[in-house]
């Protein structure tokens, strides 16, 4: 509850002025605001320079993907390790406290109001000085994440959206978590939960593509062909695992088949949004059931048609 900073009569939350003496209250409450802001940003930066890195696997050199040990001295060669785990054959990998520290900034950075790009900057750190393939993955995973959410922070029109670098760089990164993923065989974008984080890829997908087929377009009428051709080129990303999560995607590339009269393309990318697992479990805006009703709708179209 609020109180008046002049004669310290309590208030309402909502309150605009002290009901015993009229002072204006939103000045004091906009100041007690900004106070506990700054004291979260001063526990932020106290926790984030306090992670420092200590003898364990967890910062050691010799740590391989999927926490193997590659230290031939040390008892535990080839076996998985913990990462507290430690041991003589210890060497200080400077890319694992980047990595780290990068990794806290992405948890707590939205709510203490940082610029996402700070902690771009330190997953790059980590990047440049070499991380094992499952962390770099991870790593290149948030700089797209990161990097998508502030070029959205932008409220750009679409077409100048998709003409900024770091829209590029954002997607590339992704691009490249999946290629990561694919060649480690590690399983991660299997996973719901990590699943869940390509749903923008997707978005970036169907919008890149939407807006080639505009920018392209003849006598008033878009190309589909344009957007079709950009659009196979991703979906060959995500063939490896179990359904597509570019659910999104796979809808506008069923209708942009539908109109070019590639009916089989269509039927498959429709079929495909159907039968794929969810990418939002939760889905509370409806956004999935509504593309698998359009998708329904699109394939019964097509079969009614033949």
């Amino acid at each position: 509850m609020p109180y008046c900073t002049l004669c310290g009569a309590a208030a309402t939350d909502d309150a605009r002025f002290c009901t015993k003496c009229g002072k204006p209250l939103q000045a004091g409450l906009a100041d007690e605001k900004n106070e506990e802001l700054a004291e979260k940003r001063a526990w932020f930066e106290g926790r984030l320079h306090g992670l420092e890195a200590n003898y364990t696997c967890a910062y050691c050199l010799h740590r391989r993907a999927m926490n193997v040990c590659g230290a031939r001295e040390s008892p535990y060669f080839g076996k998985t390790i913990r990462h507290e785990d430690e041991c003589k054959a210890f060497a200080n990998n400077p890319a694992e406290l980047h990595f780290i520290r990068a990794m806290f900034m992405d948890e707590y950075g939205d709510r203490l109001g940082l610029d996402q790009r700070q902690a771009v900057a330190e997953f790059k750190k980590a990047l440049d000085t070499g991380l094992p393939k499952d962390d770099e993955l991870q790593a290149r995973l948030c700089i797209g994440k990161l990097l998508d959410r502030w070029t959205r922070s932008l409220d750009l029109d679409l077409s100048s959206w998709t003409r900024l670098a770091e829209t590029g760089e954002a997607i590339n990164e992704m691009e490249t978590a999946l290629l990561l993923d694919r060649e480690g065989g590690f399983g991660f974008f299997s996973e719901p939960k990590n699943r869940y984080q390509l749903r923008r890829l997707d978005l970036m997908y169907m919008a890149k593509g939407g807006i080639l087929s505009i920018e392209k377009s003849q006598a008033e009428s878009i190309s589909d062909a344009v957007a079709i051709e950009y659009w196979e080129k991703k979906f060959a990303l995500c063939d490896y695992l179990p359904s597509s999560p570019l659910v999104a995607t796979l809808t506008e590339a069923g209708f942009s088949y539908s109109r070019l009269g590639k009916i089989e393309s269509a039927m498959k990318c429709f079929e495909l949004v159907i039968t794929s697992a969810p990418v939002d479990p939760f889905d509370s805006s409806g956004f999935e059931v509504e593309l698998r009703q359009r998708a329904r709708a699109g394939l019964k179209y097509l079969h009614e048609k033949a």
